[in-house]
C-alpha cells in the first residue's frame, strides 16, 4: 500500500499522541480537583488529537479512500478543530487569569506559536517535497501545543457560578 503523504501523515500522528497525553494529563490531575479550565483544555486537546488523527488519515490513505470518505474524514477533521478552539477559549474564560500569571505567558507563547504556524502554512513555505509547509506546521504547532499545555496546568478557575436565591 502507498501513503500518499508520509510525512504528513507521520507529523499529524505525532500531534495525535502528544496530544492524547496532554489532554489526559489535564484531566488525569483534575479529576479531583474539579477545575472547569483545566477540564476544557484537556478536551480541547483530545479534540485536537481526533483532528489529527483524521487528518493524518485524510492525507496518508488519499490514494485508497473513496471521495465520501475522504470528504467525511476532512469534515470531521475541521469539527474537531472548531471543537477545540471552542474548548480552549471557554477553558481560557473560566480561568480568566489576571495578566501577571505565569501561565498567562504561556499561553502567549503558545498563542504566538501558532499565529506563526499559521502563517507559514498560508504561505506555503517548506523545505523538500518530502516535508511540505503541512509537515512544516505540524511540528511548529507542535511546539505550540506544549506552550499551550504549560499554561493549561497552571490554570485556576477564576469564576465560581452559585445559584441564585430567589
Amino acid at each position: 500500500m502507498t501513503i500518499s503523504e508520509p510525512m504528513t501523515m507521520l507529523t499529524d500522528y505525532l500531534i495525535t499522541v502528544t496530544c492524547t497525553w496532554f489532554g489526559v494529563r489535564l484531566l488525569k490531575d483534575n479529576w479531583f480537583e474539579a477545575s472547569v479550565a483545566r477540564a476544557l483544555w484537556g478536551f480541547g486537546f483530545l479534540a485536537i488529537a481526533g483532528a489529527a488523527l483524521t487528518g493524518g488519515s485524510f492525507h496518508g490513505f488519499r490514494l485508497h479512500l473513496s471521495e465520501g470518505s475522504l470528504a467525511l474524514l476532512w469534515n470531521v477533521t475541521i469539527f474537531l478543530i472548531g471543537l477545540t478552539a471552542g474548548a480552549m477559549l471557554a477553558g481560557f474564560y473560566a480561568a480568566f487569569p489576571p495578566r501577571r500569571e505565569p501561565c498567562v505567558r504561556w499561553l502567549l507563547a503558545g498563542l504566538a506559536t501558532s499565529v506563526i504556524a499559521w502563517i507559514l502554512l498560508a504561505f506555503q513555505v517548506g523545505f523538500h517535497e518530502q516535508f511540505n509547509h503541512n509537515d512544516l506546521f505540524h511540528l511548529i504547532q507542535l511546539a505550540g501545543f506544549y506552550f499551550f499545555f504549560r499554561g493549561a496546568l497552571q490554570l485556576e478557575d477564576r469564576h465560581v457560578y452559585r445559584a441564585r436565591k430567589r
